[in-house]
């Protein structure tokens, strides 16, 4: 299948990661990641397995939609977006 586009949980991609599955990830272009912590070992493996651009998303319910993300260009610059709920 042709996917340019993913929104899921960091737990889901690494399922993705798995040897057996990691070639989907070649041509997808971006990649968004929410709901759960995004650690710095993640980046690191998915940045060997795509040259997608990477976010960090938070949302009110990352499933339905990110009000906020942030594209990773390094693991220096993986970084909680927000410690509690922004308040408008």
């Amino acid at each position: 299948n042709n996917v340019d586009f993913i929104v899921t949980t960091p737990s889901r991609i690494e399922l993705l990661l798995i040897n057996k599955y990691s070639d989907c990830l070649q041509k997808v272009k971006a990649i968004l990641l929410g709901g759960e912590r995004f650690s710095t070992t993640l980046y690191k493996r998915l940045i060997l397995s795509t040259n997608a651009k990477i976010y960090n998303s938070y949302g009110p319910t990352e499933v339905t939609s990110a009000c906020t993300n942030k594209l990773i260009s390094s693991e220096k610059k993986l970084m909680t977006i927000f410690t509690f709920p922004a308040i408008f």
